[in-house]
């Protein structure tokens, strides 16, 4: 074990070095919480996890990951932490990463922090409808109308009505 000074507050913390080579990192014991990690000291933890875990999506280890990213040729472009933060800037509380164009790479102008519900809404399984020129997820059409999402689908897909039938034409019965 070595002892360490935090860079940020000064204070002393006990790590391998080892630890820290391999990037596996330390958090300062202190109430700063920096996060020492391969010679860097970050003020940003949170974000450094969120950072690391969307580079190792890309590189898909795992057959899930590989089916999802890699395999759709999705890349992890940002060529540092530093980057990545000059772009986003500090997680809001309750924010997730999001890529904008889902199909598209994690790189500037295509990430952000989007709200679980803006990102569940921006799924490459999320169906969006496009009526009197406003584009939205089926779940919000839903929220809209007062229809449900299954009647909504089940009118285009099943019955073969347009999207302006389906969304103008109000419930009635249980054949709707």
């Amino acid at each position: 074990m070595a002892s360490l000074n935090c860079l940020q507050c000064g204070g002393a913390f006990y790590c391998r070095p080892s630890r820290i080579t391999v990037g596996k990192g330390k958090f300062c014991s202190r109430e700063c919480r920096t996060l020492h990690t391969g010679g860097l000291t970050l003020q940003f933890p949170k974000e450094y996890g969120v950072f690391m875990t969307a580079k190792a999506r890309c590189k898909g280890t795992q057959k899930e990951k590989r089916s999802r990213y890699r395999n759709r040729g999705i890349e992890f472009r940002f060529q540092s932490f530093a980057e990545f933060m000059e772009e986003l800037g500090p997680r809001p509380d309750g924010m997730q990463l999001d890529r904008i164009d889902n199909d598209g790479h994690y790189e500037k102008g295509n990430v952000r922090w989007a709200t679980p519900q803006e990102q569940a809404n921006n799924r490459e399984v999320t169906i969006t409808l496009t009526h009197n020129g406003r584009a939205q997820c089926l779940s919000d059409w839903a929220k809209e109308t007062g229809l449900k999402a299954e009647t909504i689908w089940a009118r285009i897909k099943k019955h073969g009505w347009s999207v302006a039938d389906a969304l103008e034409t109000p419930r009635y019965g249980k054949y709707s």
